[in-house]
């Protein structure tokens, strides 16, 4: 299924974004929490897998972990700025992995952290 706004394919832009980094142009950094988040939302568990072990065979994929010491930082968060665990723990294992991007749809929902951690579109990059 293809998400659209009002007159884009959204799904194209997130796959521009793939194929840049199946190009080389970018690592991708993911969860063991974001990857167990995309299998609850997906059909196609197998594609996914494919496309994860086709990112590390080309050492394009960093995997990282939540831990309770990330889930307390979050927490903190979540209290100081008032955001979901959800994004909180994003943004602590993004900045944790010293990612340079925190891509998403939902960028408003984040709040704004002091740091080199940039959230944007997938199209913004």
């Amino acid at each position: 299924m293809d998400r659209k706004d009002k007159m884009r394919p959204l799904g194209e832009f997130a796959f521009q974004l793939l194929k840049r980094t199946f190009e080389c142009e970018f690592e991708i950094i993911i969860s063991d929490w974001v990857i167990k988040e995309i299998n609850k939302q997906i059909d196609d568990k197998l594609l996914f897998l494919e496309l994860i072990n086709k990112l590390e065979n080309l050492n394009k994929l960093i995997k990282v972990s939540k831990s309770t010491a990330v889930e307390k930082e979050a927490l903190v968060l979540v209290e100081k700025s008032k955001t979901h665990l959800a994004d909180a723990l994003n943004i602590i294992l993004a900045e944790r992995a010293e990612a340079e991007y925190l891509v998403t749809r939902n960028v408003k929902d984040f709040p704004s952290r002091y740091g080199k951690l940039k959230i944007v579109f997938p199209d913004n990059i």
